[in-house]
């Protein structure tokens, strides 16, 4: 599942249950496991990565 770090620091070290440690800076999103992405949730200083808006498609012929 996607995070995004929001918080106040420039960047933040994520302990995995795996014994790695992942470096986020404020802004990025990465992909944690789920159970863990619910723990950052519930702190300010996570968020739901926000969605792109989609792109319009080029027309196919110009007029």
């Amino acid at each position: 599942m996607k995070v995004e770090y929001v918080g106040p620091h420039s960047a933040v070290d994520v302990p995995l249950a795996n014994g790695h440690v992942i470096t986020v800076r404020r802004g990025e999103s990465v992909d944690v496991p789920e159970q863990l992405a619910k723990g950052l949730l519930v702190q300010d200083t996570w968020d739901e990565p926000k969605k792109a808006a989609p792109k319009k498609a080029a027309k196919a012929e110009e007029e």
